[in-house]
C-alpha cells in the first residue's frame, strides 16, 4: 500500500477518520489514538520491507537514546549529540551512492531533523519536562507530517 494510491489506502483512511471523529466526539484519550494511527500507517508504509522496519526501529531507539541523554546533560555538551543524531542520515546518503542502501527508509531526513529540533529546544530551555517514548513516537511518526511535503514555506524566510 502506498500513500494516496489505491482503494486500500482510502478505505483505511476512511475507517481511521471515522474512528477519529468518534474518539474526538467523546473526547477520550486522543494522544493514544494519534499514536495508534501513526503506528498503523507506519506499519502499512514500512511493512513492505523487513529491512526498512528494522532500520526504522533501530533508528528510533538510537535517536530516542540521544534525546534521553540530551535531557540529562549540560546544554553546553549537546553538540556531540547533535552530530551523532545526524550521523545515520549521513550514512544513508553516503551508502545511497553504492549498491548498499544502508538505513534506507522513507522519512529518515525528516526524522533526523525533528530529533535535532528537540535537542535544540532542550538546549534553549523550551523543553523542560522529560519526553516519554510515547510522546517521542507520536511526534516523530505523526503520519500527516511525513506526507505533507516541504517542511518550510518560502514565506518563513
Amino acid at each position: 500500500m502506498n500513500y494516496f494510491e489505491g482503494n486500500e489506502f482510502f478505505l483505511l483512511l476512511f475507517v481511521v477518520l471515522l474512528i477519529g471523529f468518534v474518539v474526538n466526539f467523546f473526547e477520550k484519550r486522543k494522544d493514544y489514538y494519534i499514536l495508534a494511527l501513526s503506528l498503523l500507517f507506519a506499519g502499512a508504509i514500512y511493512g513492505k520491507s523487513r529491512a526498512m522496519i528494522v532500520y526504522l526501529l533501530v533508528f528510533i531507539v538510537y535517536q530516542y537514546f540521544l534525546v534521553f541523554l540530551a535531557q540529562r546533560i549540560e546544554t553546553k555538551r549537546l553538540k556531540p549529540l547533535v552530530f551523532l543524531s545526524i550521523l545515520p542520515l549521513v550514512i544513508n546518503k553516503v551508502f545511497a551512492l553504492t549498491s548498499l542502501h544502508l538505513l534506507a527508509f522513507i522519512g529518515i531526513s525528516y526524522m533526523s531533523f525533528k530529533t535535532i529540533q528537540i535537542m535544540l529546544e532542550i538546549s534553549d530551555g523550551l523543553i523542560k519536562e522529560k519526553i516519554s517514548i510515547k510522546d517521542y513516537l507520536q511526534f516523530l511518526l505523526f503520519s500527516l507530517r511525513l506526507v505533507q511535503g516541504r517542511l518550510i514555506e518560502a514565506g518563513d524566510f
